[in-house]
């Protein structure tokens, strides 16, 4: 086609300062790639570690010779150096944790923010992917606040909307929603208090609030502030209480809460009000946090076992009356499946298509398959890949002068394990049956990937390239403070 921008997905590659038996995947250097499309039918590619001052730390030491154990713990499972007592001061404290900028990249108001479940946005430049540096977003969030990696697009009032809430609090939290324009000016704020302990992976909004579903869990303060345990590893599931989803005016009302059966939602699709009143949410729902209580040797390579140590996921659709405080739930495909997308332009108002990577049925497995869901049938269009191809979230980029919702592009990175090599791999989002309409190979597999952004229009020129490595050299307090063309966030 004759889109032109940048597809960026973010990868995570196991820190090279933890002891093996201790390195989580998840707890990674972020690694964000760049498949630029100039339009001329021509793509290039591009990537580069996010420079975070974790990794900027752990490649000094390593370059004088240093064997030891990670120099900040990871949340997931890589411990510190100091071990026992290391985590004496982190109760409540998630800037004390690794920010791994690893999880997802978002490009907005022509700024690059790389994000990290509990760390600050790290800005990018879009051009050379070179590390600006943690940025407060012109003072509107605290300093080392950490920011959830699933923002959310509001089309209809031309917003981003970021959220932020403390994973590692044991007691009560609060979620606290920022919605920005086109020039990354705040235009509203809202906190919403939310009792216990809280896993907001990902939200939702519709027209007039955001939507959060709060698991049953419960935070083990003990063992993660005297360095014994991670902090997921502190994180336990209680299936004898309910869940509940919290309705959170975006005017500044009070908020709904609806309790609901125990589960876990992983992703939502998107989330819309319908003419009865109701909030209309798709989700991706697991009867359980994924993941098991790790031992104490820390050896989850040896024992992870993807079928037992991930639940079933099911894309479900819940109608949440918050007039009357009930909620119901369909479920919409009982294939195991993730990474949910809709076409950017529908969210917030009703969708009719999801787009997910799945595996071959409805038990846990690496995704094999991108599938499309009809809302108003439940049928499932497929494209599978063959042999051991994997493929990772599908991103869905709306076609120039399309004219339907689903007449756009899904983009998806595939790992072939057989040849060990990884590849774009780019469908009809009309017609997955007929399978790739273009295919770009690499010459080395790509780490872990996990999200990831369409930066529509973005094409660096060489220009583009220079002002990105002049940017890269100022300071987070420089960038907050100085005025003029120079100024970032």
């Amino acid at each position: 086609g004759r889109e032109r921008g940048s597809y960026m997905p973010t990868h995570t590659r196991t820190a090279q300062t933890h002891r093996p038996a201790r390195r989580h995947p998840l707890d990674g250097d972020g690694l964000v790639c760049a498949w630029t499309f100039p339009g001329d039918g021509t793509v290039n590619f591009r990537n580069r570690f996010v420079r975070t001052e974790s990794h900027l730390r752990e490649q000094a030491a390593l370059s004088r010779g240093y064997t030891g154990g990670g120099l900040k713990a990871g949340l997931f499972g890589s411990e510190s150096r100091d071990g026992l007592g290391k985590h004496l001061l982190l109760v409540k404290k998630e800037s004390n944790l690794k920010n791994c900028a690893n999880t997802n990249v978002i490009h907005w108001a022509g700024r690059l923010l790389a994000l990290f479940e509990l760390g600050g946005p790290i800005e990018m430049d879009r051009a050379g992917l070179n590390t600006v540096g943690e940025t407060r977003i012109a003072n509107t969030i605290v300093q080392s606040a950490s920011i959830g990696a699933r923002p959310r697009y509001d089309p209809v009032k031309e917003r981003l909307i970021l959220f932020r809430y403390n994973l590692v609090s044991a007691d009560s939290n609060r979620a606290t929603f920022y919605e920005y324009d086109s020039n990354w000016k705040l235009q509203a704020k809202f906190e919403a208090p939310i009792p216990g302990h809280a896993v907001f992976h990902d939200i939702a909004i519709t027209r007039s609030k955001y939507v959060l579903h709060q698991a049953p869990t419960a935070f083990d303060a003990v063992p993660f502030g005297l360095g014994l345990k991670a902090g997921a590893e502190c994180i336990s599931f209680d299936g004898s209480k309910p869940a509940v989803f919290h309705v959170v005016p975006r005017d500044g009302g009070d908020p709904v809460s609806v309790e609901v059966e125990a589960a876990f939602v992983l992703h939502i699709a998107n989330a819309f009000d319908d003419d009865h009143g109701n909030v209309i949410a798709d989700v991706i729902q697991m009867p359980r946090l994924p993941g098991r209580e790790g031992d104490a040797t820390g050896t989850w390579q040896e024992s992870f076992d993807f079928g037992a140590d991930i639940p079933p996921a099911e894309l479900v659709r819940w109608t949440i009356s918050p007039t009357k405080g009930t909620a119901t739930m369909e479920v919409m495909s009982d294939r195991f499946q993730a990474f949910p997308a809709v076409n950017p332009y529908v969210t917030s108002v009703r969708h009719g298509f999801v787009y997910t990577a799945a595996a071959s049925g409805s038990s846990p497995a690496p995704p094999q398959s991108i599938l499309k869901l009809d809302t108003a049938t439940k049928t499932v269009a497929e494209f599978a890949l063959p042999g051991m191809q994997f493929c990772s979230e599908p991103v869905m980029v709306p076609r120039l002068e399309g004219t339907s919702e689903d007449d756009g592009y899904l983009l998806t990175q595939v790992y072939d394990a057989d040849a060990d090599t990884s590849s774009l791999m780019i469908l009809d989002a009309t017609d997955l049956a007929k399978g790739p309409v273009a295919r770009i190979a690499l010459r080395n597999p790509l780490p872990v990937s996990i999200y990831g952004t369409w930066a529509d229009g973005v094409v660096p020129t060489a220009q583009d390239f220079a002002k990105g490595r002049l940017a890269a050299s100022f300071k987070e307090k420089e960038w907050n403070e100085v005025g003029g063309g120079l100024s970032l966030l």
